[in-house]
């Protein structure tokens, strides 16, 4: 068999990929086992895996009870709470991200990664209709990438600004945030992020015209999303 890319490998071999994070806990190898869950956690969230990443971020999770760095922990609550966040598992999201803020809030150790988590807790608190204090969040952990100069995450943060100012009904911010995010992107050859900001446009103009804008920019995604294997946007 042969596979064209690393994506198809994993999507050919996920059932053993899954048992060998198992097998890792089991045998007593628990950084192995949170750091091998932890890089698989694009791949779920790319093809939609949604019991293997949960499962896999539970073994995880008790492999990093005990070790004294608690960074893990926190690391692994942060995927946990993005995972909870796609299902729409809004409580158990938040208290995941909370406990991991708590970790990466302490003396500001690490902006880069609190302010990952205030994104997710942005994404909660737009899924549940509160847009304005969405906005709030999403601003905040913008400043925190922009000081940082911090482009693809800056860039990741104006397209969930666009997001919450579109479902907000204040539809020229959002293109305004749509048009700043897919720039970045096109200059990072960030493909899967261009199309993933292009479809965010097209809801705009098939919702306000105008509606031929909206399917070719429906068209100019879906291939992308087909190329990559991604069914979770």
């Amino acid at each position: 068999i042969v596979l064209p890319n690393v994506t198809a490998w994993l999507s050919f071999e996920r059932e053993s990929i899954v048992t060998l994070v198992a097998r890792r806990m089991g045998i007593g190898l628990p950084d192995l086992t949170w750091q091998l869950a932890r890089g698989l956690a694009p791949f779920f969230d790319l093809g939609a895996y949604w019991s293997d990443w949960e499962k896999t971020h539970i073994l995880a999770l008790d492999a990093t009870d005990g070790l004294k760095d608690k960074r893990p922990e926190a690391l692994v609550r942060r995927g946990l709470a993005r995972l909870y966040e796609e299902t729409s598992r809004w409580e158990e999201s938040e208290h995941q991200v909370r406990k991991a803020m708590l970790y990466f809030g302490a003396d500001g150790r690490d902006a880069a990664l609190y302010a990952s988590c205030l994104r997710i807790l942005g994404d909660l608190h737009r899924d549940q209709g509160r847009f304005a204090r969405a906005i709030e969040v999403y601003e905040e952990a913008l400043g925190m990438f922009e000081l940082s100069s911090d482009r693809y995450w800056s860039a990741v943060l104006l397209r969930s600004l666009g997001d919450a100012y579109r479902d907000f009904g204040q539809w020229r911010q959002a293109v305004t945030y749509f048009d700043a995010a897919r720039s970045v992107f096109v200059e990072l050859g960030a493909d899967r992020w261009v199309a993933a900001v292009s479809r965010s446009l097209a809801t705009v103009y098939r919702d306000r015209g105008p509606y031929g804008r909206a399917l070719e920019m429906f068209e100019e995604a879906l291939p992308v999303f087909a190329r990559v294997g991604d069914r979770s946007l």
